[in-house]
């Protein structure tokens, strides 16, 4: 399988870009909050500073008038002698030296600055009307805040960044170096995670593998049932192990039917290469005729239950259903074999009330005969059968009792298997197949009904059959 098909891979690639999104957002969140963080610092030293000189301003103004009135020197040379200590301390080059500040008059011209103020720095312009307060800005690798004095003189405190910006540097290397450790483990344990969880999927399709092969007995068993996965393997594990029970009753189908068939086949045989050996009498003849004869009608018989077997297997419910009185198919079921009771020299009793049912009336009428003809077939001389029909909210309910011999607990619950006989000798003398009760289970399976059975040895079989009303 290529890994671009492979589940695990997808999932992998989708949790990886995720991932990968989710922390270099976070990064970006926290190198920007760090760098704000350190921004507003250091406005907020600035503009103290701001605040501090501005307290000196009248002093500076004093500085400004000696200057233009008495000996010529630089403002600058003169300018820490004379600010207080505590704003000279704020400046001073050895303490401080990032820190600066720059004096403009209100022509534009410089009237003080700092030791450590650097060369070439412009002069701020007015700000907007209305605009209170020190502004900040930025000008290149320093920061600055100034503010302009109602007279027009405007006072400007600035810094180098150049610490901070190589201290943000190396946190954004730690970020880095911390996303991709987050990244390598969310990876790796998304890895783990998708294994474990994909785990179950891969045993079921080795287990798929194995019973295409022919291992039918193979099962998951996925020890983790509660899961979602583990759900699937347990309705798999269930459909594997019907699937397996389908595959042997096939198989033992096919058996019986082959054997079924063989024994009617090795009768004719017989009988045709004993015709073909020598002339014989016409009685002779006529024995082995008759002889081929029945084994013939045994087959047809044989065949014609498989056919039938085949054709409700393969149905689609595609037939029309409409309402039906089960009374009435009953009446008509019993009418046809009244011969047969009557060859048998059994008694039929009918408590036959109204119940109409919904479904197909000749499969229904099949179910019908099939049980009581099975019922005569077991059904001593002399003995009954009572044939019932009654109705509740949910069924049509048909109900046949004879007084046979009964059927021994252990072959109930296989009596309704294709060519299972509770007496295979006597079926097989009397032709039977074994598919009547297969047959009838079917139709009632089709129709959503139910056919059950209770039985006493010595005292006789019960068979009930329920159908939908709707």
């Amino acid at each position: 399988m290529k890994p671009s098909h492979s589940l695990r891979w997808r999932i992998q690639v989708w949790h990886g870009l995720l991932l990968c999104v989710v922390v270099t957002l976070s990064g970006i969140a926290a190198y920007q909050h760090q760098r704000t963080s350190e921004l507003r610092r250091i406005d907020r030293e600035l503009r103290e500073r701001v605040a501090v000189v501005l307290d000196s301003m009248p002093i500076i103004s004093a500085w400004a008038r000696q200057e233009r009135e008495g000996p010529s020197a630089a403002v600058a040379d003169r300018l820490p002698l004379a600010l207080p200590a505590v704003t000279a301390a704020l400046f001073d080059p050895q303490r401080n030296p990032a820190f600066y500040f720059i004096v403009w008059r209100r022509d534009g011209s410089e009237s003080a600055r700092s030791a450590g103020a650097p060369s070439g720095v412009p002069a701020p312009e007015h700000p907007a009307a209305g605009e209170l307060g020190a502004v900040d800005r930025t000008r290149g690798v320093f920061r600055e805040a100034f503010i302009f004095t109602p007279p027009g003189e405007c006072l400007l405190a600035g810094r180098s960044t150049e610490p901070e910006t190589a201290a943000l540097r190396e946190y954004s290397h730690g970020i880095i170096t911390l996303a991709l450790a987050v990244l390598g483990l969310g990876l790796g344990g998304g890895w783990w995670i998708t294994t474990r969880a994909l785990k179950p999927l891969r045993a079921i399709a080795a287990t798929a593998e194995r019973i295409s092969e022919g291992q039918l007995s193979s099962r998951i068993s996925e020890p983790e049932k509660d899961s979602e996965l583990g759900e699937l393997a347990a309705v798999l594990d269930a459909t594997f192990a019907k699937l397996e029970t389908a595959f042997a009753q096939q198989t033992q189908f096919t058996a019986d039917a082959a054997h079924e068939l063989c024994t009617p086949l090795s009768i004719i045989i017989s009988h045709a290469q004993r015709g073909l050996r020598g002339e014989r009498s016409a009685e002779e003849n006529h024995e082995l005729f008759d002889a081929c004869l029945r084994a013939a009608k045994r087959m047809h018989r044989l065949t014609q239950s498989l056919l039938e077997l085949a054709k409700h297997d393969a149905s689609t419910d595609s037939q029309q259903q409409a309402p039906c009185d089960l009374a009435t198919l009953v009446a008509e079921s019993v009418e046809q074999m009244r011969p047969a009771t009557t060859e048998k020299k059994v008694t039929l009793y009918l408590h036959l009330t109204p119940a109409t049912c919904h479904g197909h009336a000749d499969g229904i009428t099949q179910i019908v005969l099939n049980l009581l003809a099975n019922a005569i077939e077991h059904t001593p001389a002399g003995g009954s059968i009572t044939l019932q029909t009654q109705a509740d909210t949910a069924h049509a309910i048909f109900t046949i009792i004879d007084t046979g011999p009964g059927i021994a607990a252990e072959h109930l619950p296989h009596l309704f298997d294709r060519f299972y006989r509770a007496d295979p000798s006597r079926s097989r003398s009397t032709g039977g197949a074994g598919l009547g009760l297969a047959i009838s289970r079917t139709i009632a399976e089709e129709h959503s009904g139910s056919i059950t059975v209770e039985s006493t040895l010595g005292q006789g079989t019960t068979m009930t059959v329920r159908l939908p009303v709707n």
